[in-house]
């Protein structure tokens, strides 16, 4: 009888426990929960939303030919290698754009050089000049607007340096991380939050 009795026992002390248990906050972590966007009371100021507007930039120095790091790009138009200036890399305080000498090299060694620029986050790219290899630095472009890339059909050079070399998804690479990868150093995921948790 005895033995019979102390499982119900049981059974019947979890039921209580779990309703006492049930009385208090059904949810500890309410309290540390946003607004609702679904409640009536939400309503979302967009006039706080500060617009992205490109910084100002120096120009360039003239690209160092001794920097010029060949990189593995597959769709390198025909005949041609793609150079990247390693000592020109910048990257923008407030518009997040990585800037950049990028250098095609034909068969014959001939170089044409322009000064580009990329959008991580929305995957466009800016030519803002050219250079020929004699060392007066940048000729820019009269109105240099932002392309996006296309990933067609087509050999897209520029969507693989964004994809290889300059960015991780849409947040851009570190400058060092992109010369890394420019000296052929070993391919890593790069954790974007790993400096907040030094």
């Amino acid at each position: 009888m005895l033995i019979v009795l102390r499982p119900a026992l049981l059974a019947v002390g979890l039921v209580l426990f779990t309703c006492a248990s049930l009385a208090g906050d059904p949810d500890p972590y309410d309290k540390f929960r946003g607004v609702d966007e679904n409640d009536e009371d939400f309503n979302y100021d967009s006039s706080q939303d500060v617009p992205w507007a490109e910084e100002s930039i120096l120009k360039p120095a003239a690209p160092n030919q001794h920097a010029l790091t060949k990189l593995d790009i597959e769709s390198a138009p025909r005949g041609f290698t793609v150079l990247l200036d390693t000592s020109s890399l910048t990257r923008g305080d407030y518009d997040n754009v990585t800037r950049y000498w990028l250098a095609l090299k034909s068969s014959q060694g001939t170089l044409n050089f322009s000064y580009e620029g990329m959008k991580c986050n929305t995957g466009e790219y800016k030519l803002y000049g050219y250079a020929m290899p004699d060392g007066k630095g940048l000729r820019p472009y009269a109105k240099p607007r932002w392309k996006p890339l296309r990933n067609s059909g087509r050999r897209n050079y520029r969507a693989e340096l964004k994809e290889r070399y300059l960015c991780q998804g849409v947040t851009p690479r570190t400058i060092d991380e992109i010369r890394e990868l420019a000296a052929g150093r070993e391919r890593r995921e790069i954790d974007p939050y790993a400096e907040l948790l030094d």
